[in-house]
């Protein structure tokens, strides 16, 4: 080591300055706390030229990591603090919304029963699987125009069944 201080012992006689300097960056003492115990996790087995300012390099490094990570997780998450979280509906639907959406869905099997099979077919694979009017021209062995008209009728006539039952 040459007469020049280990690691160990420039830490132990200069944290009070290294949590110091963290606080100033850190803005929080417990974090700067956090930031000089890390630091030193990370640095305890070198051997630097110059350990102290080694030591306040590693801190400041750290801080701008940290720094960087809470942008990106701000940019990433909408914080909500206090109370406000309650004012925010749930993404489970209540009873009421579900039973509607039962009743309507039931009203839309309903209307599609009264459609031919192919139509129903139709409406089935482009409304509820999502395929293209592509995929479903070559499942069904038609042609796009058909399936379209097909898709566009039964859709027409379902949208007559629930003006007329409202």
């Amino acid at each position: 080591m040459g007469g020049k201080p280990e690691l160990l012992a420039c830490y132990l006689s200069n944290r009070g300055q290294l949590l110091h300097y963290a606080g100033r960056i850190m803005g929080d003492t417990a974090l700067a706390e956090d930031l000089v115990q890390e630091a030193w996790l990370r640095c305890h087995g070198m051997h630097p030229e110059n350990p102290l300012s080694f030591l306040y390099r590693v801190i400041r490094n750290l801080a701008l990591d940290r720094r960087r990570r809470a942008v990106r997780e701000d940019q990433r998450f909408v914080r909500i603090e206090g109370r406000a979280m309650e004012a925010i509906a749930a993404d489970v639907p209540g009873l009421e919304t579900e039973l509607a959406a039962r009743l309507e869905l039931e009203r839309v099997m309903e209307c599609l029963r009264g459609l031919p099979d192919v139509t129903q077919q139709a409406i089935i694979l482009y409304r509820f699987d999502g395929l293209k009017l592509r995929e479903i021209a070559r499942i069904l062995d038609m042609s796009i125009t058909r399936v379209h008209g097909l898709v566009a009728d039964g859709m027409e006539r379902c949208r007559l069944a629930f003006d007329s039952t409202e």
